[in-house]
């Protein structure tokens, strides 16, 4: 038996240790091209203000606002409840 166990804890740790090898090595470039290192990276160079944040200028071109009147609204809630009571009267038949 305690040959055994030996022989479970020598598999189990060539096990760990070759499959540590295998993602370190072979599938890190894998990693480096990853999203998760990509945002990771992105995150502590903020916090360590070694990123400079893009800062987008303010667009102070005028800007025009349609106001519909109640009527016209009222009208597009009328429409959205009924469509939404037909779908839901219709589900009944699938």
């Amino acid at each position: 038996m305690p040959r055994f166990i030996r022989a479970v804890s020598f598999v189990t740790i060539a096990t760990v240790i070759g499959t540590s090898y295998y993602y370190y090595a072979v599938k890190r470039p894998l990693y480096k091209e990853s999203e998760w290192y990509r945002v990771s990276t992105q995150t502590s160079g903020i916090i360590n203000r070694k990123l400079e944040l893009p800062v987008e200028s303010a667009d102070t071109s005028m800007q025009e606002y349609v106001v519909r009147s109640n009527k016209e609204t009222m009208k597009d809630i009328w429409n959205e409840q009924i469509r939404s009571a037909v779908g839901w009267i219709y589900s009944w038949s699938h």
